[in-house]
C-alpha cells in the first residue's frame, strides 16, 4: 500500500511537470523548463540569494549560475549585493521578468484547477492536510 502511495505521488506529480513544460514550450517564452523554474522561485522569494537558489532547486553554484546570467541577459532578472556581504547576490525579476513569473503563476494555477476540478472543498482540504502530514514526516 505504500509503494503505491509514493508511486501515485510520483505520478501525479510528473504529469503536471509533464503539462507545465508543454505550456511553457507554447507560449513562447524563450526559456528553458529550467529557466521558467527560476523565474517562478525568484518571483515567489524576492531577494533570493543565489545559494539559496541553488538549495531550492538542488544544483550547483555553477549551473545557477550560468542559469542567473542567462535571465540577466534576456532582461529578465537583476542580480544585486547586500549588505554587509556583498559577495552574496541576490536576485530580484525586472518587470518583465515580473510579467512572465504572473502568466507562469496563470498557467500553474490553471493546471491545479484542471487536475482537482473532480474534487470537492473537503476533499482538498483532506487533501492538503495530508500531504502537510506527509512533509512534516520528512522534516521530524
Amino acid at each position: 500500500m505504500h509503494t503505491e502511495l509514493i508511486d501515485l505521488l510520483r505520478t501525479v506529480a510528473g504529469v503536471f511537470q509533464k503539462r507545465m513544460q508543454e505550456q511553457i514550450a507554447d507560449n513562447d517564452f524563450g526559456l528553458t523548463v529550467f529557466q521558467a523554474r527560476l523565474i517562478n522561485i525568484i518571483g515567489r522569494n524576492h531577494g533570493i540569494s543565489q545559494l539559496n537558489l541553488g538549495l531550492a532547486t538542488d544544483r550547483d553554484k555553477a549551473q545557477i549560475a550560468r542559469a542567473v546570467k542567462e535571465l540577466e541577459a534576456f532582461g529578465f532578472v537583476v542580480r544585486s549585493t547586500r549588505a554587509p556581504d556583498w559577495r552574496t547576490k541576490c536576485l530580484t525579476l525586472t518587470p518583465e521578468g515580473r510579467r512572465i513569473h504572473a502568466h507562469l503563476k496563470d498557467i500553474r494555477s490553471q493546471l491545479a484547477a484542471d487536475m482537482l476540478r473532480g474534487f470537492s472543498d473537503e476533499e482538498k482540504h483532506a487533501l492538503q492536510l495530508s500531504l502537510e502530514k506527509m512533509v512534516a514526516a520528512f522534516q521530524n
